[in-house]
């Protein structure tokens, strides 16, 4: 303890400060909360690169849009304007509902777990793939490259605000009110949303952006690959869900 001698808090390995027990019980809480909103950032962070380098990758070996599938400006709006607020909000995150009475984990523990880099490479490759497609569906079906690289971009924009939310648990469904409790996320990704419609609709981000103005019907092949993400990765977690139950304290036997 903080009032204890001196000869005591020389030999202690912790001293309280105010003597109050319960200092403990809020150290280890802020802890993990730390600890879990780093994961959440790494999940969210990891999933956009491997997204990213797919997609060129796929667009070079492939020759989609000439190997180019994002301009510049395109990839200089998604790392600065959409991923590093999420990134911040993430950070910052509410506290994960029953993150306390989760077993401790074990000393060492990589950041990089197999559950982080098979969940960032799968949403990844996911994104990539669907970036890809919508391009080749936009020069087949519209006769322009543009049009499929705007709706792909669109899309790009939108699948990482779904990533966002996801990366928020490793294992727990967005589909409840806890997703809605950070009011930073929430902020962050209505701006994100109307960014992803004006990116195409607004005259002066399309000439910044090199993008074309797209229909309803183009703008929801956009949301109709987002929501796809959503649902796939959705039956991720409930997989993992499945599998994990029989050891979680307190199962069915």
């Amino acid at each position: 303890m903080g009032s204890g001698t001196e000869v005591a808090k020389n030999a202690s390995r912790m001293i309280l400060s105010d003597d109050n027990f319960a200092t403990i019980v809020y150290a280890v809480e802020q802890g993990r909360k730390l600890y879990d909103n780093l994961n959440k950032y790494i999940r969210f962070v990891l999933v956009m690169l491997v997204a990213f380098v797919l997609t060129f990758l796929g667009a070079s070996l492939l020759n989609i849009a000439a190997g180019e599938p994002f301009s510049p400006a395109q990839v200089l709006w998604i790392h600065f304007l959409l991923s590093a607020p999420f990134g911040v909000a993430l950070g910052f995150d509410e506290e994960t509902p029953g993150l306390m009475r989760l077993q401790p984990r074990r000393r060492g523990e990589s950041l990089l777990t197999p559950a982080v880099k098979l969940t960032a490479g799968l949403a990844g490759l996911f994104i990539a793939a669907a970036s890809l497609a919508i391009i080749e569906i936009g020069i087949h079906a519209y006769n322009s490259t543009l049009i499929g690289t705007s709706i792909a971009f669109t899309s790009f924009a939108l699948m990482l605000v779904v990533a966002a939310h996801e990366s928020r648990s490793e294992t727990d469904t967005v589909f409840t009110t806890d997703s809605f409790n950070s009011r930073k996320m929430n902020m962050i990704a209505g701006i994100e949303v109307l960014g992803a419609i004006l990116v195409t609709q607004w005259d002066f981000l399309r000439r910044i952006l090199g993008t074309e103005e797209l229909t309803a019907r183009q703008f929801g092949l956009a949301l109709l690959f987002a929501i796809l993400l959503l649902g796939t990765w959705e039956l991720g977690k409930w997989i993992a869900r499945r599998r994990s139950a029989p050891s979680r304290p307190g199962s069915g036997s």
